[in-house]
């Protein structure tokens, strides 16, 4: 409890993990596993539902996307589709294009000329502004204007005080009977912040909302989702509960991974030098660097994949609970509406137990040769014969 309050949850669990092995008890009523197999069994299966205690609807009382049961994650889901689709993501691409073009356009203008002169940037800053942006007009067609005006949003600055704001709330319901007195004990604005942060997005998704039926060569989101929505789509309600996950979804997690993997190359520079290579080899005009075009580079898609596995955005695994009746897990029965339990994403990517030398510091891994090869596949598993190299 009191390290999740204190935002280093993770690192405990993995201390843990390190000193005691796959399987932890963290508390009473709940177990960490860290192992490939733990995780296929944890998510692989439905009958493990999601943690109760990370589970709130929004403040409109409705549950989003992400805290959403499986029939209605389903009927989300379905409608969302549409969004992300082939074709959606060939017409969103200018979006895109247009907002990294003027992350560009900012940078160079905070490096001097000259060669000799330095800078300093904070580079998880800029990809949180552009993140933001195109988030923001993905869903609603309205930027949020972070890269404009070199500077955070109200709304955004809200959100990083939300997250800190949940943490407390989730906290409090691990003292049964005690959760509605800690909630008394804490500061008015940690609920003012949560409010703020769904009222502001509420505002603009009703905004939005009102141009229904007047826009209908936009192709943001929310008009994806307007175009399908029928009675087995989605209620006002729910669009105003999920948009706010959806925003996040697509832009802190994205700016927390490219921090991390720009982190990792610049500390590295072979491996940045062979990436810039293989880019600057490819194309002549930024133009020329569309998706199609994108997707086609190895060694870029190889960076991406390892700077996923060692910088997740999302360092702790969703916690599940086990089901009425019992479940087993890496070989380990447990009791069902007793023990809860989580994989943390930190210490499976990290663990000494399929501890792996990252191609980020050895940037000659063979299977970089050819990234559709059985090699590059076997990477990407834990429990792989490459894993224990």
């Amino acid at each position: 409890m009191l390290a999740l309050q204190r935002g280093d949850l993770v690192h405990r669990i993995k201390a843990l993990h390190d000193q005691y092995g796959e399987v932890v008890r963290i508390a009473p009523d709940e177990l960490s596993f860290v192992s490939g197999k733990a995780f296929s069994d944890i998510y692989g299966n439905k009958d493990f539902q999601k943690n109760p205690i990370w589970i709130r609807p929004q403040v409109n009382g409705f549950h989003s996307i992400h805290g959403a049961n499986d029939t209605d994650h389903v009927r989300f889901r379905r409608l969302f589709s549409h969004a992300f689709s082939d074709k959606a993501r060939r017409l969103q691409e200018p979006i895109l294009q247009s907002y990294v073009d003027l992350l560009m356009n900012r940078l160079d203008e905070k490096v001097p000329a000259s060669a000799t002169s330095k800078a300093v940037i904070d580079v998880g800053q800029w990809y949180n502004f552009v993140t933001f942006d195109i988030m923001g007009d993905l869903c609603f067609g309205e930027s949020f204007h972070c890269l404009e005006e070199s500077h955070y949003h109200p709304w955004v600055t809200i959100l990083f005080s939300s997250f800190k704001a949940a943490a407390l709330f989730a906290s409090c319901k691990y003292l049964p009977g005690m959760d509605r007195v800690l909630r008394l004990m804490l500061p008015k604005s940690v609920t003012q912040k949560r409010r703020d942060h769904f009222d502001m997005i509420k505002a603009r998704v009703d905004r939005r909302l009102e141009q229904r039926g007047t826009d209908q060569k936009n192709i943001d989101f929310m008009a994806y989702i307007l175009r399908f929505n029928d009675e087995k789509g989605m209620t006002i309600p729910e669009i105003e509960a999920t948009f706010p996950f959806v925003i996040v979804a697509g832009s802190e997690t994205t700016a927390t991974a490219l921090a991390g993997i720009t982190n990792c190359l610049v500390n590295h520079p072979e491996t940045l030098q062979k990436l810039v290579h293989e880019i600057r080899g490819s194309f002549t005009h930024p133009a020329d660097m569309t998706f199609e075009a994108i997707s086609k580079l190895p060694y870029l898609g190889a960076v991406i994949d390892e700077g996923l596995r060692i910088c997740a955005p999302v360092a702790l695994g969703s916690p599940r609970a086990v089901p009425v009746g019992g479940g087993t897990i890496d070989g380990h029965w447990l009791p069902g509406g007793v023990s809860l339990y989580s994989v943390p994403l930190g210490s499976l990517l990290c663990n000494l137990f399929f501890l792996r030398v990252s191609f980020l510091l050895r940037p000659s891994f063979p299977f970089l040769a050819d990234a559709t090869s059985p090699a590059s596949e076997s990477f990407a598993s834990p429990d792989s014969d490459f894993s224990r190299h």
